[in-house]
């Protein structure tokens, strides 16, 4: 093995073996078999899930020794979290508005992920000791599936009328504070919903109370034994395979938990939203509750549940008269339980194409983060440069749709 150092530089090249991006070995996860016995006799490539569906898309080989935890899933990654990100928080305030969905993100990451694959420098370097003496390589191999999957991580008529059959206007029952004005309220107009608003509250009603029903009934005794830490069903290869990565240590959740809901406890301290923090404990407890028979329906029906009406109504009762502060409540509650919903189907997908966990942990929160800061970044910049943002006369039609549609239910 030639060893090549550089004087300008301390980092050291180990490894020129490979010449050509075809020199690597390729990892196809159809071809590698880890040698896996489930009993004496029985061999690995014999034991398959017992679901047809899975058979029928997911292998049931895998490699630990592939690379994901790798440069070019880091810059393609945080690339794609920054750009969709930055798009969808510009397009969202279109009417009508058009959002890039992570089916879109994962076309587009896997020609870049080939390109660069075939572009960087095939070597690997090895740091100095006084900063760990680690080796890396900005090229450790084909662009994998694993790779693959961790780059995209890092998305009728709503109006309310009034009593002269005109569209609602909000502004007239306000207060400069922006809370309930009875006096004007009184004068001015009731609130009338359009046919769409009340089935979607008829609906959402019904379903709030019968998923709950539901989850006891038919899955009640299922996770009454996940809580007492037993499995009445025998692991699949899936599960075994996956024993070879370490799981997501518990704590680690818990901080982020934690660390997060202090961050929005002094921020609804700090501005004035009038949310106290009890209220904002309820609106973190009341996706908790749902968590559990959403993500089954979420798993078995590939459909989200919502909590948009009852996170509504709850802050509504408990905080009357606040628009403001019943805007916070639903958004914490119901970006609370989409998020988990979405990290949930996520960590599945990395199970079964054998993502070591806590990569998908890291890869989550950071993309999380960033995302954040650059929809942040976007809204400051549209408001601060674009005329008349919001107004239903804007000339690019930057008329706000889904955030009025927003502020109107908080009215309700």
């Amino acid at each position: 093995m030639a060893s090549v150092r550089f004087q300008e530089s301390p980092i050291s090249i180990i490894d020129r073996k490979a010449s050509s991006y075809e020199d690597h070995t390729a990892y196809p996860m159809a071809n590698v078999g880890v040698q896996t016995r489930h009993s004496g006799e029985d061999d690995l490539d014999e034991e398959d899930s017992p679901y047809e569906e899975v058979r029928a898309s997911v292998s049931n080989t895998d490699d630990p020794s592939m690379p994901v935890n790798t440069f070019r899933m880091w810059t393609i990654g945080l690339l794609l979290t920054i750009l969709g990100a930055g798009m969808n928080t510009f397009f969202i305030f279109r009417s009508p508005y058009r959002l890039i969905v992570s089916y879109a993100v994962l076309l587009i990451a896997f020609p870049i992920g080939r390109f660069m694959a075939y572009i960087l420098p095939i070597r690997q370097w090895k740091l100095p000791r006084w900063i760990g003496g680690g080796s890396f390589s900005l090229n450790p191999g084909p662009f994998n599936i694993k790779t693959f999957y961790m780059s995209y991580m890092p998305m009728g008529d709503t109006n309310t009328y009034d009593r002269f059959g005109k569209v609602y206007n909000i502004s007239r029952i306000l207060t400069p504070q922006v809370t309930l004005n009875l006096t004007a309220y009184e004068e001015y107009s009731d609130l009338y919903l359009s046919p769409p608003y009340i089935s979607s509250y008829l609906l959402t009603f019904s379903l709030s109370t019968c998923i709950i029903t539901h989850t006891i009934l038919y899955h009640g005794r299922t996770l009454w034994n996940s809580f007492r830490h037993v499995d009445p069903e025998e692991e699949d290869i899936h599960a075994k395979l996956m024993k070879a990565y370490p799981e997501v240590p518990g704590w680690w959740y818990w901080t982020v938990i934690i660390g997060f809901f202090l961050i929005a406890a002094a921020a609804v301290q700090a501005w004035p939203t009038k949310v106290p923090v009890y209220a904002l404990i309820l609106s973190v407890v009341l996706p908790a509750i749902y968590m559990l028979p959403g993500g089954l329906i979420f798993a078995v029906t590939g459909q989200p549940l919502s909590l948009n009406v009852l996170a509504q109504i709850i802050p509504g009762m408990l905080l009357p008269g606040n628009p403001i502060a019943n805007m916070v409540f639903k958004c914490y509650s119901i970006e609370t339980l989409y998020s988990a919903q979405q990290f949930s189907q996520d960590l599945k997908l990395g199970h079964y194409i054998k993502v070591p966990p806590r990569t998908t942990f890291f890869v989550q929160l950071i993309a999380s983060c960033l995302s954040i800061v650059t929809q942040v970044g976007v809204k400051e910049w549209l408001f601060s440069v674009v005329p008349d943002m919001c107004s239903s006369t804007q000339k690019d039609n930057l008329t706000c749709p889904r955030h009025r549609v927003y502020f109107n239910a908080s009215a309700i």
